[in-house]
């Protein structure tokens, strides 16, 4: 499993959008039409991921960090770490706020930032397949619908099975592994991200768009990078 690459950005969660569209290209693939009866269809597990931002609203110094991140996408790579903007629905949350080593906090009353608990692959799985054995952290509520993070990639659950003797889960997910999986891989619950990339000409128009200088709408389209 690829691990985050520190070097890459990732789009500021404080650029959201009005709505998130999530969808995944061409799941399936339709043969030509026979005479009698309907067309062939065969799963397509190559399917990637498509994201489209609508509707996020630029002003002051919103309009600022998106040039920035999209001047950078193009100087770079054009690759970035995309989240899913799920939080609501996360499986954990992240752990309360901790002090320092003598139990003080900041003078606003504020504490240290916890990471949410992640969970453990429990057995390796192949690259392609839609199982794989899990063992979630205490605190987990796993539910079918949720996404989850392994490593650059993203998953949705679409259905979960215990395992006797234990409080492992056989997690089924989609679209299929990207990659394989080894034990002891760790597993994002609470903030999964996808490696993406932005269409450059769409986001070359998207920089001037804003009425009288002061404010704009833009909507953007990411489409899963290759793997």
């Amino acid at each position: 499993m690829t691990p985050i690459d520190p070097a890459l950005p990732r789009w500021p969660r404080e650029l959201a959008p009005a709505g998130v569209e999530p969808i995944v290209e061409a799941p399936f693939l339709q043969g030509p039409r026979p005479a009698i009866g309907a067309a062939p269809r065969v799963r397509n597990d190559s399917g990637a991921w498509v994201f489209r931002l609508v509707d996020m609203t630029l002003h002051d110094w919103k309009i600022l960090a998106y040039r920035a991140i999209l001047l950078r996408i193009m100087a770079t790579s054009g690759a970035l770490y995309l989240p899913l903007w799920d939080w609501r629905r996360a499986p954990v949350s992240p752990l309360p706020g901790v002090g320092f080593s003598d139990g003080a906090d900041f003078s606003d009353s504020s504490l240290f930032a916890s990471a949410a608990p992640a969970g453990l692959v429990a057995a390796a799985a192949e690259q392609m397949t839609t199982r794989f054995r899990m063992t979630p952290p205490s605190s987990a509520n796993l539910s079918a619908g949720q996404f989850i993070g392994l490593g650059e990639r993203g998953y949705g659950i679409f259905d979960l099975e215990d395992i006797a003797g234990g409080d492992d889960k056989m997690v089924s997910i989609w679209p299929p592994l990207r990659e394989a999986l080894a034990v002891g891989d760790e597993v994002e619950l609470y903030d999964p991200v996808i490696r993406v990339r932005v269409d450059i000409t769409q986001a070359r128009t998207s920089l001037g768009a804003l009425n009288l200088g002061r404010r704009g709408v833009v909507t953007l389209e990411f489409v899963e990078d290759s793997w």
